[in-house]
């Protein structure tokens, strides 16, 4: 699985990201005893950030080393995420220091440990320094070419809960996107899948896809997978799936739906509403997915 993007759309892509720079101008202040190493070289250096493997009611500790850009492609995992400065923060540990996140982040960084993730990551509010203007300028008009160099990237979506385990999720997903119907289950369970489209329905409506940056970052991927409280899945088998429930949903499997209660048919509904406006719409028809 993969996503290409077209020599036309990178070098589009690549401008948008230099030319919007000004906007992802909100800084994180970290604790006064953090400083960032200072790059040498800030147009073709960055920082990678490595995470400590821990349990889960353990604090996240990181931390960051110096590479050279062209040196470490393929070598790095980006983090896409919504980028929210007045939310609560929470404390992570970044090289032996206390240094306060949001607290939308820090439950993307939880996520991350949780997949016993190994390579190194790159995330902007942890490895550019943000109180060097000067470095943040020159390191955000970069962010085409990290997010292209990087070995994959994980869009991380906040969907508002999970509602049931992960590996269920993704099986359905995965089945939906090759083909099966809304209820390939026994009657019995047929409530299952509703729950599925449930979930669904709030990955598509996550406020995550109107992001301008999101389709900027897919578009450069090497590979995207959507992370969330429900696991870790290919984009693509996202998109995959989505389309196909809007297709079955509205042909083969309409009569189906029909005899569902009217509250259930509604979420059935807006998942489909949601696949064309939210993602279909923000996303699919500017990124090639192979």
């Amino acid at each position: 699985m993969g996503t290409a993007p077209s020599t036309l759309a990178l070098g589009e892509t690549n401008a948008r990201l230099e030319s919007a720079s000004a906007r992802r101008d909100s800084v994180l202040f970290p604790s006064d005893d953090f400083a960032w190493t200072r790059l040498s070289d800030p147009g073709k250096e960055i920082r990678l950030c490595s995470i400590e493997p821990g349990p889960e009611d353990t604090p996240i500790r990181a931390a960051l080393r110096t590479v050279n850009l062209e040196e470490a492609t393929r070598r790095y995992v980006c983090l896409s995420y919504s980028w929210i400065t007045t939310c609560a923060t929470e404390n992570i540990i970044l090289n032996n220091k206390s240094y306060a996140v949001p607290r939308n982040l820090h439950r993307q960084l939880s996520r991350v440990r949780a997949l016993g993730f190994a390579q190194d990551l790159w995330c902007d509010s942890l490895c550019i320094a943000q109180d060097n203007s000067a470095e943040r300028s020159i390191q955000v008009a970069m962010m085409g070419c990290i997010f292209s160099n990087a070995n994959q990237v994980y869009l991380g979506v906040d969907e508002g809960g999970m509602l049931f385990q992960p590996s269920m999720l993704s099986e359905i997903l995965h089945g939906w996107s090759c083909g099966s119907h809304l209820r390939e289950l026994d009657p019995s369970e047929s409530s299952f899948d509703m729950i599925a489209a449930q979930q669904l329905r709030r990955i598509l409506s996550a406020s995550f896809w109107r992001r301008v940056w999101t389709v900027q970052e897919i578009v450069l991927a090497t590979e995207a997978f959507v992370m969330g409280e429900w696991g870790l899945v290919p984009f693509s088998t996202l998109v995959d799936a989505s389309g196909a429930y809007e297709k079955h949903r509205r042909e083969c499997c309409a009569p189906f739906i029909d005899i569902l209660p009217k509250d259930v048919q509604s979420d059935c509904y807006q998942v489909s509403d949601h696949a064309s406006a939210s993602l279909m719409k923000h996303v699919n028809d500017r990124v090639v997915v192979v």
